[in-house]
């Protein structure tokens, strides 16, 4: 008998073909022994034909997966899309109260291995389970005076989680994201749940989620923080799930493992339409100006400061 995973996607319907693609590329690389049985929580209505479009893929691969849409409306208090997010991850063990635990996955992704052994981590003791982010851990300083928190060494990326549903029934979350939102002037996702689950995050490896952000560290043979260099390195060059943030492939050409993204892209329902992307070159060029503009940004509000001060001195 096949193992069941329950496996849940957020969205609304801008990207349900990024969603359409997460799916195929997991079931494309399913195991023989794997079934995923998969929620996609929209957040805004679709009209029939984009439900028919998703639903199909479950017809094409019905021996594999079952597939659910459940629509959600906008958590009434977070008028902000991603502490609308957060709050949506925080109140699955409500909507999902036959599991103890569930996956979730951002859509920006492409899955390129089975995921069982990642859903059989064990979590009892903590509130949930990701990849540990070396790229926010070298601003340690920035980001635990933003967050209050000791350090950054739990501190892990949000968009690939395993979930402990139980635990999160336990709590009451929604109060923790609004004194986050409103005493500590946190909006980010993100930094939401790592400020709120401090302590009771475990990590797995990185091959489940390797970022953009991270991948060019891994691949200098970076970030041997929390992980071995075999594991860096298998991340780097086999990840089970690749995570695009930042660039996105449906925008650029040249991404790390694009050419998979492309080739699960094209099996989806919207994959006859074709995507028009630009160089990488492009994103490192506006990436490279948006530092420049907010150091001059940094640099002006600094000054300004310093003539107030003076002014103030001297008057």
């Amino acid at each position: 008998m096949k193992k069941e995973i329950p496996i849940c996607l957020i969205s609304d319907e801008k990207y349900l073909f990024a969603v359409s693609t997460a799916i195929i590329s997991a079931l494309e690389n399913i195991g023989e022994n794997s079934f995923y049985k998969i929620y996609c929580l929209i957040i805004k209505d679709i009209n029939e034909k984009e439900r028919e479009k998703i639903l199909s893929i479950q017809n094409k691969y019905q021996d594999k997966c079952s597939i659910e849409l459940i629509y959600k409306k906008e958590c009434k208090k977070n008028q902000d899309r991603v502490a609308n997010a957060c709050q949506y991850k925080f109140l699955l063990g409500k909507i999902f109260p036959q599991y103890e635990k569930i996956l979730y996955l951002d859509a920006d992704i492409v899955v390129r291995g089975d995921l069982s052994e990642f859903y059989e981590t064990d979590i009892s003791n903590h509130d949930l389970a990701g990849v540990f982010s070396y790229n926010h851990y070298l601003y340690s300083k920035k980001f635990m005076k933003i967050l209050k928190i000791p350090d950054m060494k739990s501190y892990i990326n949000a968009g690939v989680l395993l979930l402990n549903l139980n635990r999160l029934r336990e709590k009451e979350f929604e109060d923790k994201i609004e004194y986050c939102k409103n005493n500590l002037n946190i909006h980010d996702d993100q930094h939401i749940i790592n400020q709120i689950c401090y302590g009771k995050i475990k990590f797995v490896k990185p091959k489940y989620n390797t970022t953009f952000t991270n991948y060019r560290h891994y691949k200098q043979g970076n970030s041997e923080i929390i992980y071995s260099k075999e594991e860096i390195l298998e991340a780097a060059n086999n990840p089970i799930i690749f995570h695009y943030t930042g660039a996105k492939p449906w925008e650029y050409k040249n991404l790390p493992f694009s050419d998979d993204w492309i080739k699960y892209y094209e099996l989806t329902p919207y994959g006859k339409h074709k995507l028009i992307r630009k160089p990488i070159e492009i994103y490192n060029f506006k990436k490279w100006l948006r530092k420049k503009r907010d150091k001059i940004k940094i640099t002006i509000h600094k000054h300004k400061i310093n003539s107030y001060k003076l002014f103030n001195k001297y008057r």
